[in-house]
């Protein structure tokens, strides 16, 4: 008997079926059954695949088990029987928090004609359905939902907001997404700072996308990713961050031997798992995590293929030969993109690109941390659980910033047994376990708590800016900063104190006044300071406000939003006495004739027509 059974689609899997590659590999000893059975499915490399097409050994009938992979535009010879359980693994996605789940469930039926469809193409067949006819009228759906309505769309909205359309919501989409899910890739985009935030809530104008999303809509990888990449063109990273998002963008890059079950503790039993640890072995190489088991697996593979050991080197160290090809296609359209747009850039795919530093690794994750700034958890504090065994079942479990449920890493993570305090991650996932659901993640960085206030400015809540240590005026940026009490995303997790650009508001202009009057910011400004009415400190007092001339003085920065070097610049730019007679005011004995001829007292950047 020929029998085909379409049941699920592992392209969206997030596991192979072990069981079917140890059927292949059984090899000639399958032939003395009176089956010749052969799995098909899209994790398959493509020379197991084509045995589907091959001629059966003599005395045996083929059968191949395979997963919706065949349900179109395919033909294999000689089918005549197909047995369709009428279902298959759909992976669903939350709108909100991205969290994916496999749930089994009916098929459609213009599914279930398809794979009626593969009996007989070449003669008469026949197609057995186990299923009643009740349940295909009452129970399947006439046609699958589009993906459009069950990804995130973050891509697609980010792409027709640089095309200038602006009101996504009402485009004439042929099936038009989810409000949720274009509300919710507006958000995530805005924390990537793709586009530029909402001034209010009430705001009904849709938010400009920023330069930065121009330059990330650039690149054909998911936004997150393309942020990665705009931000590499320093410390030597490009190479490597191309390597990372190539690999982060391929799905099933390693072959897990273990399977995820709930009762997980430790790390899954798997013959590559010590190599995958010696790839992430310490320092900021540990650190970076999974990724860096990602970042060494590619620069190894493209290392084995220039020396035409591709295919053994992949089957040495648990890596999909298929899936290492998409990851060097997708290589090599990242680079010749960057080569094209950005300026003194010689980027290549080199075979022998040695390791990053652990300096770069560190900067690597950082540079991780601004794409999956999203992505964020911190382990669950089992010192504030008194029960045993609720610690010891949260021994590596995590709080994530979207989600009530603790989530548990993958069993397969180099960092499992060491468990950092603040991770990011690259996937959240369901498994269902009877009636109910286990939330793991996977693809695990390690992060520093400080570092949310550099990358991810958006989600922290800053409920204080302390007054000590003082804020101070950094010459190379231009910029005022200050330490900060602060809090992250909507779950408030305190963190601890750290120092950022001092956010906009009367007390950075009134800071950023008193730097200038001290000659900080205009160097030929500090020749003047023995001659001020009141020190330069005045200007952060309370009670500067009672004086009329230092009060003028701060409402002209206050009412332009000087806060910083840049500020000021554009301010002189557009009026180049800007400050003078506020600034001659709080001087003694100086005249405005004096003033006047070194005014603006910096050199101001050329203009061009």
């Amino acid at each position: 008997m020929h029998e085909e059974q379409a049941d699920t689609d592992l392209e969206d899997a997030a596991d192979a079926d072990d069981d079917d590659e140890q059927l292949v590999e059984q090899g000639p000893a399958s032939t003395k059954q009176p089956l010749w059975v052969l799995p098909l499915y899209s994790l398959l490399s493509s020379e197991k695949q084509q045995r589907i097409f091959q001629p059966v050994p003599e005395g045996c009938r083929l059968c191949v088990v395979s997963t919706n992979v065949a349900e179109t535009s395919l033909t294999i010879p000689h089918i005549k029987y197909v047995v369709d359980s009428g279902r298959q693994k759909t992976r669903l996605y939350d709108k909100l928090t991205g969290v994916s789940a496999f749930v089994v469930t009916y098929t459609s039926k213009a599914c279930a004609d398809q794979r009626a469809g593969r009996a007989g193409r070449v003669s008469a067949g026949h197609c057995y359905r186990l299923y009643s006819s009740a349940v295909y009228n009452d129970l399947f759906a006439d046609f699958s939902p589009p993906d459009i309505q069950q990804k995130p769309v973050d891509d697609l909205m980010l792409q027709m907001r640089c095309m200038g359309i602006d009101r996504v919501v009402h485009f004439p989409f042929p099936t038009p997404p989810d409000q949720l899910q274009l509300q919710a890739a507006e958000q995530r985009l805005t924390v990537l700072g793709a586009l530029e935030p909402r001034r209010s809530n009430d705001d009904k104008q849709p938010p400009a996308v920023a330069k930065l999303g121009h330059v990330i809509s650039r690149f054909p990888v998911a936004p997150r990713f393309g942020k990665m990449l705009a931000l590499s063109n320093q410390q030597q990273l490009l190479p490597y961050t191309v390597c990372l998002v190539a690999a982060l963008s391929v799905q099933e890059l390693l072959i897990e031997t273990g399977v995820q079950r709930e009762e997980d503790v430790a790390p899954v039993s798997n013959k590559h798992h010590q190599k995958r640890q010696s790839w992430a072995a310490s320092g900021n190489y540990k650190l970076l995590g999974d990724p860096m088991v990602l970042l060494r697996a590619v620069g190894a593979a493209e290392y084995a293929g220039s020396q035409g050991k591709l295919a053994s080197f992949c089957e040495a160290n648990g890596l999909r030969h298929k899936a290492i090809s998409e990851v060097r296609k997708l290589r090599v359209q990242l680079t010749n993109e960057i080569n094209l747009n950005v300026s003194d850039v010689e980027l290549c795919v080199d075979p022998q690109l040695k390791p990053p530093s652990d300096a770069q690794a560190r900067f690597l994750r950082q540079i991780l941390l601004a794409g999956m700034g999203d992505r964020v958890a911190r382990k669950v504090p089992l010192a504030e659980i008194t029960d045993k065994d609720e610690r010891r079942r949260l021994k590596y479990a995590y709080n994530c910033a979207d989600m009530e449920q603790p989530a548990f890493l993958h069993a397969n993570s180099v960092l499992k047994q060491s468990t950092p305090e603040w991770i990011i991650y690259q996937e959240a996932y369901e498994l269902q376990h009877g009636d109910g659901g286990k939330m793991f993640i996977r693809g695990i960085t390690a992060i520093e708590p400080e570092w949310l206030l550099i990358y991810v400015p958006l989600l922290c809540n800053i409920r204080e800016v302390r007054e000590d240590p003082a804020p101070r005026y950094d010459s190379a940026s231009g910029k005022v900063y200050c330490h900060v009490d602060a809090t992250f995303g909507k779950v408030a997790w305190e963190l601890p104190l750290g120092e950022i650009e001092m956010p906009l508001s009367e007390k950075s202009c009134c800071y950023f006044g008193m730097f200038l009057l001290e000659g900080s910011v205009c160097p030929q400004l500090a020749d003047f300071k023995p001659k001020l009415k009141s020190t330069p400190a005045s200007l952060i007092k309370s009670w500067s406000n009672l004086n009329d001339k230092v009060l003028r003085f701060k409402r002209a920065l206050i009412t332009r939003h000087i806060h910083s070097r840049q500020t000021l610049l554009d301010q002189w730019q557009s009026d180049p006495n800007f400050l003078l007679d506020e600034y001659q005011n709080l001087l003694y004995d100086v005249a405005l004739s004096e003033l006047a001829p070194i005014w603006p007292p910096i050199q101001l950047p050329a203009t061009t027509n």
